[in-house]
């Protein structure tokens, strides 16, 4: 449903055929809604783009309204400070973001790696067998893919069912 009769495409030329049509297409006044979290980008694996977000984005400035919501219902404060700021100076007694040194027994990124999966895992451990949370409440976010299966083999090690996406693990 665009406005007018006749489409935006129809007055391309084949010099830019190799557009997505929907770059230039101009929806009806209530007819599309679309939310996105650049801050989402991270979920590659799972198809998210932050180039393509900033195109929608740009596209939308055109023909409507961008509108930013700036209220987080999904994390903790902890985690929201930690991701708009700077970790918190002291860590929070049940929850939020935690910050640790690594002691590694070599200077090489799988041992440190090694180390904070074991440290990790201890903790996590630790917090379901008081009670205080079941496995399904933590998620490890890494930098990259290529040391998922020490995290992955460490939780297991530890008894604690793990789920692994992004990595063929």
């Amino acid at each position: 449903a665009l406005e007018g009769e006749e489409s935006p495409n129809a007055q391309r030329s084949e010099a830019d055929s190799s557009v997505p049509e929907w770059l230039h297409a101009v929806p009806r006044p209530g007819a599309l809604f679309v939310v996105g979290d650049p801050k989402q980008s991270i979920y590659r694996f799972r198809r998210a783009d932050i180039q393509l977000y900033g195109i929608v984005k740009e596209r939308f400035r055109d023909f409507g309204a961008v509108l930013e919501l700036t209220t987080n219902f999904r994390s903790r404060p902890a985690i929201g400070d930690l991701v708009n700021t700077r970790p918190p100076e002291r860590p929070v007694p049940a929850e939020g973001v935690f910050v640790y040194r690594l002691s590694p027994e070599q200077s090489n990124q799988r041992s440190a790696a090694q180390d904070d999966a074991d440290r990790l895992a201890s903790w996590i451990r630790g917090r379901i067998e008081t009670g205080d949370r079941g496995p399904g409440d933590f998620m490890i976010l890494t930098r990259n893919r290529a040391r998922l299966d020490v995290y992955a083999r460490s939780l297991e090690a530890h008894s604690i069912p793990v789920q692994v996406t992004g990595a063929g693990v």
